[in-house]
Parts: structure tokens; sequence; C-alpha cells
């Protein structure tokens, strides 16, 4: 959803926040469905190898092979459906804020201090950066890397083309919402520090120890090879368990 031209803010965050909260009584909903499928799951693979074990390996164990199949996809798709009642709640979190801004209560927002210049010809007096600032109101960065690029830009002029790019983006973003929403959510999940960009730069940087070396790319056909031979053999009893198991 988008916001539709002349819908007041306010409704639209609410229209947004009731259908994130709807969306995430159904995800819940699921999550306990599929909790009774993974123990039906279980309880027929239980119940598969003790009615059918004594007919011989041949009827459970293809039987026993599809229900572990199913009862994994059953945790596959559990555990897809507890990141996206992760990522909703993050959602409702949002459009709540957002309506508290729109009251005018945004403390819960970064307000910035740490980008305080020493001196500044109008930070102090417009209040620029710190406690009830415009880079508190407008703050929606989930990065160390964020805040620093809006306190820039509000502490420090522009070229005019830079201004007219930033005014479009702005219009274009307008037309995006959910899109703006999904990225802030992601960016909630775990927030990316400037030594954390360091480390990464630092290790990119780093010489690449195996390109010279042409045997480790023959492993990646040899080892698998040779796990699948002795799996095989084991299977026809020409290799011993102990053997296959070291």
């Amino acid at each position: 959803m988008n916001m539709e031209p002349g819908k007041q803010p306010i409704e639209f965050y609410n229209e947004q926040l009731e259908a994130h909260q709807t969306e995430l009584k159904a995800l819940q909903k699921k999550k306990s469905v599929f909790g009774f499928l993974r123990l039906g799951a279980v309880l027929a693979i239980i119940l598969a190898f003790y009615l059918l074990f004594q007919l011989g390996w041949m009827y459970y164990t293809p039987i026993t092979i599809v229900l572990a199949i199913i009862f994994v996809r059953l945790i596959h798709i559990d555990l897809d459906n507890r990141d996206k009642i992760v990522f909703t709640k993050r959602l409702i979190a949002i459009q709540e804020a957002e309506l508290k801004c729109l009251d005018f209560n945004y403390k819960h927002n970064y307000d910035g201090v740490n980008e305080q210049p020493v001196s500044h010809y109008y930070a102090d007096d417009m209040d620029v950066v710190g406690k009830a600032s415009i880079f508190q109101y407008l703050n929606r960065t989930g990065s160390e890397q964020g805040e620093k690029k809006l306190a820039n830009w509000l502490l420090y002029p522009s070229p005019l083309k830079n201004i007219s790019e930033r005014q479009l983006a702005t219009e274009e973003g307008e037309k995006k919402i959910d899109w703006i929403q999904d990225w802030i959510a992601m960016g909630q999940q775990e927030r990316i520090e400037m030594t954390m960009q360091k480390n990464l730069e630092a290790w990119i940087a780093q010489p690449y120890s195996f390109k010279n070396f042409r045997h480790w790319k023959w492993l990646r056909f040899v080892l698998p090879a040779i796990i699948l031979t002795i799996s095989v053999l084991t299977m026809y009893d020409h290799v011993s368990m102990s053997f296959f198991y070291l």
C-alpha cells in the first residue's frame, strides 16, 4: 500500500497498522498449525517404523524417508513463517513510531548528538542535531553510516544539482512507502556500524591465499566422490560401518 493523493498521513498509517496486525494474526495461526503438523509427522515416522519394521527394510525405509522429508519441509516452512512474524512485528512498530512522530512525539529516534560539531554557524540556533532537533524528527536511519550522511546533509550546504536530485528521490520515495518501510525493517535486524564496514573492507583487501594453489580446486570434486563411493559400498556391505563412521 502506498499513500493515495489527498489521504491524510494519520489515516494512511492507521490503515497500514491495521493491515499488518491482521497479517500478524494470520501468521501466528499458521505457526500453531505447523506445530501440530510437525508433531504429527514425528508420530507418523515412529508409527510407520513400528508397524513396518517386521516386514523388512524395503518396506519401512521408503515410507520413513518420505515422512522425514515431509518433516524437514515443515520445519523449513515454519522457520520461514517465523521470520515473517518477526518482520511483520517490525513493520507494526514502524507504523506506531510514525504515528507518534505525527503527534510530535519523536524522542524514540536517535538525536544525532554524536554528530554535533564543535562550532557551527547555525547548528545550535536552529536545533539541527540533538534533543528535539530536525535530525531527530527526520531520522529513520538504521546504520551509523546513514546517521552521518543525514547529519552531513543538514549541517553543510550542498550543490544545487544534489539538492534537485534529492528532491526527485523524495518524490519517487513518496510513491514507494512500502518499499521504504521494508528497508527500514530489514535495517532493524542488525545495526550496521563503521567498525563493521572497516572490518569488511580490511577482509576484502586481504590477499587470496588459495588463488594460486591449484590442488584445492580438485578437492571440490574428489572429496564428494570419495564420500559417495564409501556410502554406496557401505550400503552393500563391502565396507564396515566403523570405516564408514571414520
